[in-house]
This record gives structure tokens, C-alpha cells and sequence, in this order.
């Protein structure tokens, strides 16, 4: 009887062995990646205060500007809370189905110290060095894949404008009479449309995903900017095609000339509002470590916690971040909570860097009255983030400049060349002309040129181009309107330049016309 409980016994310990573990999310354990940095400061600074781990996750779970720590701290309490386990067994159960390698280390990590009786603030503050040198190890890896993105996006724009160019020339060539080529598929204007107004756009959203994935964003507000600019842009490119479509547009105003306007118009106020946000999140960011250091130096002085507030604020700095801290000394004094205060300031944050810090700060005073050591490694902090950041910005420089350049005369040469072509091919019409028949066949009035429809194509792909440039930047594809509207400038300024000046190589080419005089 015994053998047969005892076999039971392994077989079910072999099925629990057996038995599959949910697969960890890449996706989930990328995003609290992202979100470890701030995690791994708040805990140790409470650490710092005497309060345990769990205790700070007792904090995060309310901590709505972290949504995926969130979650995970929400898991933790409630298997303690309702589930009757001791928080090392539910912080070792949500380590093992992370798929966060980081944050699968910080928890195994500190269950470990606790039960070999280790000192816990040493260990999360060797792990807050170690995650921060994690984080400038990504932040060269994405500079890296951003530098092959902006190649291929690149490439892409050059080739498929270079076969466009090819595809005119063929164009022109078979409608030169006696050496005409036979009409196929690449050389009919079908396959031309094809290249600039399916191509090339899928290719660029392709790309524009993939960055999307790569490169994240500090701007607060920048998604609902977004979504605003891209309404206005696709109410404008609507508005553009019906009046195309029923020749109301052509009686006014050349299409060429029209596509860029109507998005300029469209762009302006997103790229506007985009502007000012920018602005002040690279304010923020830019001063916030000076003012936490300020803040640490004070308290290790002996000042209160809110008389080092109010002694920081009085520094001057950027004009954005300078009235935010006046704003926060000034209720300080007047004696309202350091909760209201933060909720009268948040709105007028853009930088989500800067607001985690302020939260942190209030947490750190509320918690354990500001003590000197989690003062100063709040700062530290903000110091390592920002010179993060400041070290990517600056490598992701000449690929902006690069795509910027290469966008710009890529639209310029590329209607020159195209211009040529067809200065060409109605020369040889001309030349073919008979006095019976005439060069030139009339077009529609309502039909558009290939000139015309490869103006609106650059156009559009300047437009597209910006969003890019906006990404490289600052992150956002909100701050991209300000790029695309340059852009537009720039190719609206080409296709006048090539259409009203009939500037092209040819024209630089050509010999010069002398005056014929009696001799």
C-alpha cells in the first residue's frame, strides 16, 4: 500500500515538473524595462527611509505614470492580501514568470539578501548603478538600430525616386517618333504612380512603425498632439483631392503648388503647440538634476526639508522649469499638501522625466522627512537619466542632419532631373512636328501632368519625412510637424523654382544664345 501512495506520490511531482509555465511577454518585460529606472530610485530611496521593498510596492501600485509597475505591484499585493503568502514568496513567484530579465534579477535579488540576512540598501544601490549602466547600454544599441533605420529610409527615397526618374526618361524616349520603344508596363505612367504614391509611402510607413517601436518618448501630451495633427492633415488631403477631382482647384491654383499649402496650413498649429511642449520638456530635463542636487546639498547643510525646496527655487534657470519650482515654493510656504501641490504642477510638466522625479521627491519627504542620503540618491538619479539622454541625443545628431539633407536635395534634384526629361521629349516632339500636325497634343485641362503628379508625390513624401526627422529628435512623431512643414517649404520652393523658372541641368547645359545683329 505504501508503494502505491509513494508512485502516486512521484507522479504527481513528475506532472507538477511537467507542467508548462505561461510564457513570459517580450512586449510586457521591454516596457518595464523602460519603467525600471524610476522603479529601482524609488525603491532604494525608501529603502533609505526604513521602509521595506514591499512597502514600496505598496506605493507603486497607485503609481499611474508607471501603468506596467503598476500591474506588477498590484500582482505582489494582492497575493499577499488575499492570497495569505509572505511577500518574499509572492515577489519570487512574479520573478519567475517575468519576462524582464532586469527586474526578474532586482526581485530574486532582494528575496536573496533578505533570507541570508544581507544588507538590503547596499544591494539596491549597487542594483540601481548596475541598471542605469544596463540603460546606457540600450541607449547605444537603439542609436545603432535608429542609424540603420535612417540608412535604409534613406536608400529607399533615393532609389525609388532615381527609378521614377529612369521611368520619365523612358517615357520620353519612346514618344520620340522613329526610335520609340514599345509601350510596356514600366515604362506607362500606371507603374510611375505606382512607384510615388504606393511604393514609397508603404515603404516610409514601414519604416516609421519600426522606429516607433525603437525609440521612446519623455514628451507628455505628444499622443494626443498626434492625433489632432494627423486629423487636420487628413482633413486637408481630403479637401485637396475632392477640388482636384471636380477641377475647382486647377481654375485657382496649380496642384503642385497646392498639396504643400493645404499641409502647411494643416501642420502649422500642431507644429506650434509641438514646439512649446519641446521646449519645455528640454527645460525641464535640462535643469531638474541642478535643482535635485541643489535640494541634496541643502539638506546635508542641515536644512529642512522644505526650506531646501524653497532655498533651490530661488536659483535662476530656464524660464519654464524656474516658474514650475517658484509655483511649487511658493505653496509650499503658503502650507498646501505636497499631494495638491504636485497635482497643481503636473499639468504644467511636459517631461515625464521631470514629473516621476517631482513624485519621487514628494514620496521621499512624506515618507522619512527628506533624509540626506535618499536626497542624494534622488539626484543621482536625475543626474545618470539625464546625461543618459544627453549622450543619445548627441550621437543621433548627424543621422538628423543626414536625413534632413538627403530629404531636401533628393526633392530639389529629383524634380530638376525630371524636368529635363520633359523639356526633352517635347523638343523631339516639336522636332517631329509636321505643319499639318501639331507638336504638342492639348491635354485635358482637368488631367494632371506627370510633372504635376510627381510634385504632389515629393510633397507628400516630405511631409511623411518629417515625422522621421521629428522621431530622431526628441522621440515623438508630434514634433515632427515642425520638420514636415520645412520640408514642405523646401519642395514647394523647388517645384516653383523647376515649373515657373524652368530651372534643370539643361538649362545650366546649354549654349548661350547669341543676339543675332547685321553684319
Amino acid at each position: 500500500m505504501s508503494s502505491i501512495f509513494k508512485s502516486l506520490q512521484q507522479k504527481d511531482q513528475k506532472n507538477k515538473k511537467n507542467a508548462k509555465k505561461p510564457k513570459p511577454d517580450k512586449r510586457l518585460g521591454e516596457r518595464l524595462d523602460r519603467e525600471l529606472p524610476y522603479v529601482i530610485t524609488l525603491i532604494t530611496i525608501m529603502a533609505a527611509s526604513g521602509i521595506t521593498p514591499f512597502g514600496s510596492f505598496s506605493k507603486l501600485a497607485r503609481y499611474r505614470l508607471l501603468p506596467y509597475i503598476m500591474r506588477e505591484a498590484r500582482n505582489i499585493i494582492g497575493q499577499v492580501h488575499i492570497l495569505g503568502e509572505d511577500p518574499l514568496t509572492a515577489m519570487e513567484k512574479r520573478a519567475n514568470v517575468s519576462a524582464s530579465r532586469q527586474y526578474r534579477d532586482l526581485l530574486m535579488g532582494y528575496v536573496s539578501t533578505v533570507r541570508n540576512g544581507g544588507d538590503i540598501a547596499s544591494f539596491l544601490q549597487s542594483k540601481m548603478k548596475s541598471i542605469f549602466e544596463y540603460e546606457v547600454a540600450v541607449a547605444r544599441q537603439s542609436v545603432a538600430k535608429i542609424g540603420g533605420l535612417v540608412d535604409a529610409y534613406m536608400i529607399m527615397q533615393v532609389i525609388g525616386l532615381s527609378l521614377y526618374v529612369v521611368l520619365v526618361a523612358m517615357s520620353s524616349t519612346s514618344s520620340g517618333g522613329g526610335a520609340a520603344l514599345p509601350v510596356s508596363l514600366p515604362s506607362s505612367p500606371v507603374f510611375s504612380y505606382f512607384i510615388v504614391f504606393v511604393m514609397l509611402p508603404g515603404i516610409s510607413f514601414a519604416i516609421l512603425y519600426v522606429m516607433d517601436k525603437v525609440v521612446f518618448t519623455t514628451l507628455v501630451g505628444a499622443k494626443e498632439l498626434l492625433t489632432k495633427g494627423i486629423y487636420f492633415s487628413l482633413a486637408a488631403i481630403v479637401a485637396f483631392v475632392a477640388l482636384t477631382a471636380t477641377g475647382v482647384l486647377q481654375k485657382a491654383i496649380d496642384p503642385a503648388y497646392a498639396l504643400p499649402i493645404f499641409l502647411i496650413a494643416a501642420s502649422a498649429w500642431p507644429a506650434y503647440k509641438a514646439m512649446k511642449m519641446e521646449k519645455n520638456m528640454k527645460g525641464m530635463e535640462a535643469d531638474l538634476p541642478s535643482y535635485l542636487r541643489d535640494v541634496a546639498e541643502s539638506r546635508k547643510a542641515g536644512l529642512s526639508p522644505e526650506k531646501c525646496i524653497v532655498y533651490a527655487s530661488q536659483r535662476m534657470r530656464d524660464s519654464v522649469f524656474q516658474s514650475v519650482v517658484k509655483s511649487f515654493a511658493n505653496q509650499l510656504e503658503w502650507g498646501v499638501p505636497l499631494r495638491k501641490i504636485y497635482e497643481n504642477l503636473a499639468s504644467s510638466v511636459k517631461s515625464f522625466s521631470a514629473l516621476i522625479h517631482f513624485r519621487i521627491l514628494i514620496e521621499a519627504i512624506e515618507s522619512g522627512g527628506g533624509y540626506t542620503t535618499s536626497l542624494e540618491i534622488l539626484a543621482q538619479s536625475s543626474e545618470s537619466s539625464y546625461n543618459i539622454d544627453k549622450e543619445k541625443t548627441s550621437m543621433l545628431k548627424p543621422y538628423f542632419f543626414i536625413a534632413f539633407m538627403v530629404t531636401a536635395l533628393t526633392s530639389i534634384t529629383t524634380l530638376m532631373v525630371a524636368q529635363t526629361f520633359n523639356e526633352i521629349s517635347g523638343s523631339v516632339l516639336a522636332l517631329g512636328a509636321t505643319p499639318a500636325t501639331p507638336a504638342v497634343e492639348p491635354q485635358n485641362s482637368g488631367e494632371l501632368s506627370s510633372t504635376q503628379m510627381l510634385a504632389i508625390g515629393i510633397a507628400a513624401q516630405s511631409w511623411m519625412s518629417g515625422f522621421l526627422m521629428g522621431k530622431i529628435s526628441s522621440g515623438s512623431f508630434a514634433t515632427g510637424f515642425k520638420y514636415a512643414v520645412m520640408l514642405l517649404l523646401i519642395s514647394l520652393l523647388a517645384t516653383v523654382v523647376t515649373q515657373e523658372f524652368n530651372l534643370s541641368p539643361s538649362a545650366f547645359l546649354s549654349p548661350p544664345q547669341t543676339s543675332q545683329t547685321g553684319q
